[in-house]
């Protein structure tokens, strides 16, 4: 026998009111497990499993009893630091086994929103609906507010939204603070000795104070270099010195040669004022600019303050070979009576040296050095065939040609670099009238000299006013020609050497004294009454050989070019004295 009889029940769920009629007892009550599948926005399924990114952990659990027994039990966890998975797990529990509709809503931050419906439905064929809306990401209902300051670029907001349908909203607000506190912008300046100079600007992030020296800067290394494809690539790199063995700390570093300067010069700042103290004249150094070491030694120090914490100490350094000339060598005197070859002497006074020069005998008796420095003798010798003397990074000693490539073979030598217009970054082009010549004499070392020291002079005929005498009185023994500017009636008539005997009486001051005329030979001097010992002849300038003060009548020789010059006009001529 069976007695049916109808019971209204209501309960509330989750804000949510269900309505339902209950049948006879059922069977014993049977666990129903409800699952949920959550679809990402970007198509992958993820069964029970969420992902978040905000690092917080937090752990709600509701549990709701109806008035029959009826039981849901929800469990949430929610354990994230920096995108680890959290697990959902919802059980539905009811004694009966009435259908139910379970409903739930996700509103994701980003916009999607996705609906899951699970339908279970009873024998009795009743149909319950109960719904619940979760209008959050796995999360109690409160407002979270997160702000991101990122160390490394732009800071990027990011809000969170969770509404929750039993229980009040509260706001919740988390802000991220990077542990290396505010950034300073620090802007640098690259000076290159090699190439063109560029503005830098960078930021640098740190928490701390900047050291005055980074105790990381070697360990990248860039220098400059030429690479095969004879593009040029200019970036940083810091100088090194060395004196000791050990590396003293430099704030500027500048390093030049001249074409005709035998050693390199280096001024060098120091930073430390105790390594500029403990460095002597004469310590060896060695510079490291790009790829190339310099090896110097100090040869003078400089010391200035502006103040009590301005303070400069730089010294300046020379290549060794700078230790054969003045004020670290004295003066030598050599006198070879045999013949030797230019290279053997060059190594007599110098040492080894790296020779790209022909071999060359200097003759017997005629290599002598007074009063003259090793480094001054050499290169002497160098000149004398046309070389120069120089010095190798490395502190070895060069003798090259002064011009290693000859003018008519410039169209047939190798080329080392070549520089086209693609390389060139700037120029400048200036055009404006110069001085021009119409005649170019090419004379002997010795004669030009002292070309300055030609004399040329007119005396006018006492018989004839139209007509004059030209006299040349050259410096060294050589041909020449008179030619003139002026009047084409002017007539040239040469009348050769001609030598003829003067007498003067000259003054000596302090042992010097001069004559009119260039001397050729003294036939006579007498002294007017000291007598100041003998006489020294240089062209026209007298000296004697103790110092003082005295007259002396002097009869001479002289020689002149002569030229008998005549023109039948009253006007002036310009004449020009050239050599042939």
């Amino acid at each position: 026998m069976s007695i049916g009889f109808d019971i209204p029940l209501s309960f509330r769920l989750g804000g949510i009111v269900a309505q339902t009629v209950v049948a006879p007892p059922p069977p014993p009550p049977v666990w129903t497990p409800v699952v949920l599948r959550h679809t990402l926005p970007y198509g992958q399924q993820i069964l029970l499993k969420l992902e978040v990114a905000w690092s917080y952990t937090q752990l709600q659990q509701a549990r709701l009893v109806g008035p029959y027994g009826d039981t849901i039990g929800l469990a949430r966890s929610v354990r994230c630091v920096w995108a680890t998975s959290p697990e959902l797990r919802t059980r539905h529990l009811i004694s009966y086994g009435e259908p139910s509709v379970v409903a739930q809503s996700i509103q994701l931050p980003w916009g999607a929103c996705r609906a899951i419906v699970v339908r279970h439905t009873s024998c009795y064929g009743e149909t319950n609906s109960v719904a619940q809306s979760l209008r959050s990401p796995w999360a109690t209902n409160s407002v979270l507010a997160a702000r991101l300051t990122s160390r490394y670029g732009a800071t990027n907001p990011v809000a969170q939204s969770l509404q929750c349908t039993w229980q009040a909203s509260t706001p919740v607000a988390i802000v991220h603070t990077s542990h290396y506190g505010e950034t300073d912008p620090i802007t640098a300046r690259l000076l290159s000795e090699y190439w063109l100079t560029t503005s830098m600007a960078a930021h640098f992030e740190a928490c701390y104070q900047l050291l005055e020296r980074n105790p990381v800067q070697r360990t990248c290394r860039l220098p400059w270099a030429l690479v095969e494809d004879l593009s040029i690539q200019s970036v940083w790199n810091t100088p090194e010195l060395v004196w000791n063995g050990q590396m003293i700390r430099i704030l500027k570093a500048t390093l030049s040669c001249d074409e005709d300067s035998p050693v390199w010069i280096a001024r060098i700042e120091i930073a430390a004022v105790e390594d500029f103290a403990l460095m002597q004249i004469g310590d060896a150094l060695s510079l490291t600019l790009g790829l190339e070491s310099f090896a110097l030694i100090v040869d003078g120090k400089t010391f200035s303050r502006a103040s009590s914490v301005d303070r400069q100490c730089e010294i300046t350094a020379v290549s060794p070979l700078a230790l054969y000339d003045a004020p670290f060598t004295g003066a030598i005197q050599i006198h070879e009576t045999a013949a030797i070859s230019a290279r053997r002497a060059v190594e007599s006074l110098l040492g080894a040296v790296d020779w790209h020069l022909p071999e060359w005998i200097i003759p017997a008796d005629r290599l002598r050095v007074d009063g003259a420095t090793p480094l001054v003798a050499a290169r002497h010798i160098v000149a004398a065939i046309g070389g120069i003397v120089e010095s190798h990074p490395d502190g070895s000693v060069l003798c090259r040609r002064r011009h290693p490539v000859s003018v008519p073979q410039y169209g047939l030598a190798d080329l080392s670099h070549s520089l086209l217009d693609a390389d060139v970054i700037e120029s400048r082009a200036q055009v404006f009238p110069q001085r021009g010549y119409n005649r170019i004499t090419i004379a002997n070392e010795e004669s030009a000299g002292r070309a300055s020291d030609d004399r040329v002079e007119s005396i006018t005929d006492p018989d004839n006013p139209w007509q004059r005498t030209v006299r040349a009185y050259l410096a060294t023994p050589r041909t020449a020609l008179l030619t003139h500017t002026g009047n084409p009636g002017t007539v040239i008539g040469a009348l050769g050497k001609v030598t003829r005997t003067e007498t003067e009486t000259v003054e000596f001051v302090a042992g010097q004294a001069s004559v009119r005329y260039p001397i050729t030979r003294i036939v006579s001097a007498v002294w007017r009454h000291a007598d100041l010992g003998a006489i020294t002849v240089d062209q026209s300038n007298l000296s004697s050989s103790v110092p003082g003060y005295s007259l002396l009548v002097i009869t001479y020789t002289t020689t002149s070019l002569d030229w008998r010059v005549h023109l039948d006009a009253d006007e002036d001529v310009q004449f020009v004295l050239v050599d042939v």
